[in-house]
Order: structure tokens, then C-alpha cells, then sequence
């Protein structure tokens, strides 16, 4: 039986030179799976839900700092790196994804977990 994960972006206003920014990727390492869009922005697969994942991400950021967690079950269109249309393409379900198309550059800065 296979388990049902979950898409969700999550972005956050943490800076990422600090310890709190570093426990919030040690949370996102407990994901089944994520890829990084930019320095504070991930696509995330798990089986939790938004609002336990917003939970243990909160944990981590001060009051004056923002943390999202939006689910990715609406229908979307993409133009972007390869590595971020694989990851979606992987972890999103078929019906919510259009085909998507790729941008011809190296995005190597920056990882998938």
C-alpha cells in the first residue's frame, strides 16, 4: 500500500545565515523529498499536513518572521529549470500538472533533496 504525499511550496523570510534557517532545512530533511526554487523557497513532498509541517517550521522562526506552507493541488503551469520540472513531475499528482517546459541554463546553486 502506498502512502499519499503531499506537494506543498514553502517559503519563509528566515536569513539564511542563521541557526534558526538551518533548523528549518533540518525540518525540510524530514520530508520524503524536496528541491529548491531559491535561498528561502523549497517544493516539498510529505505526509504530513500543511498545518503540521507550518507547525514544525514555525518552531523555528521569530515572530517577525514570515513561514508559508501552500498546498499544490489547484492545476498549474510551469516554465522553469529541469531539475525543479522533475521534481513536480515526480511528486505532483498527474491530473494537477500540465506539461512543462524547461529553461536551457544550469540551475546547479542550488539542491533537491
Amino acid at each position: 500500500m502506498s502512502v499519499q504525499l503531499n506537494a506543498y511550496i514553502v517559503t519563509c523570510t528566515v536569513a539564511p545565515e542563521t541557526r534558526r534557517f538551518e533548523r528549518i532545512e533540518r525540518e525540510l530533511d524530514r520530508c520524503v523529498s524536496w528541491t529548491a526554487l531559491s535561498a528561502t523557497t523549497w517544493l516539498v513532498a510529505t505526509e504530513q499536513s500543511a498545518e503540521h509541517l507550518m507547525r514544525q517550521l514555525r518552531l523555528h522562526a521569530e515572530n517577525t518572521e514570515a513561514v508559508y506552507v501552500m498546498g499544490m493541488a489547484d492545476p498549474m503551469e510551469g516554465y522553469g529549470p529541469q531539475r525543479i520540472n522533475q521534481w513536480l513531475n515526480r511528486h505532483v499528482p498527474r491530473d494537477n500538472v500540465v506539461p512543462l517546459r524547461a529553461v536551457n541554463r544550469s540551475d546547479s546553486s542550488l539542491a533537491t533533496h
